[in-house]
C-alpha cells in the first residue's frame, strides 16, 4: 500500500505550523514528502528477521580505558603556570552571575 501525501494535507500542515507556502512550495513539498514517506515505506518492509539488534552501529565494546589510573596529566603547578590570575591554587576568572 503507497501512501499518498496530498497537497490539501501539505497545505493542512502549513496551517498548522502557521507557514504561507505558494503553489509552486507546495506542489513541492507534495513531491518530496511522498518521496520521504515511499522510502520510510520500503525500508519499513525490509526483511530483519535474521538481524540481530544493535546497541552500537559498530563492533566496538569497551572503548575506555581498563586501568582508570590517568596518565599523562599536568601538575596543579603546571595547569596554572600560563594562567592571567589565580587565587588559592585555583583559576580565577571574571565573576559572570549575579546575585
Amino acid at each position: 500500500m503507497e501512501t499518498k501525501i496530498t497537497k490539501e494535507l501539505v497545505k493542512f500542515l502549513a496551517k498548522l505550523g502557521q507557514l504561507e507556502l505558494t503553489e509552486q512550495q507546495v506542489n513541492q513539498y507534495q513531491k518530496e514528502l511522498n518521496e520521504v514517506v515511499n522510502y520510510v515505506t520500503m525500508i519499513a518492509n525490509m526483511p530483519t528477521k535474521r538481524i540481530k539488534p544493535r546497541f552500537h552501529t559498530t563492533n566496538q565494546k569497551n572503548i575506555f580505558q581498563t586501568n582508570n589510573q590517568p596518565q599523562n596529566t599536568f601538575s596543579q603547578k603546571q595547569a596554572l603556570a600560563n594562567a592571567q590570575k589565580t587565587k588559592k591554587g585555583m583559576f580565577a576568572i571574571p565573576r559572570i552571575l549575579t546575585k
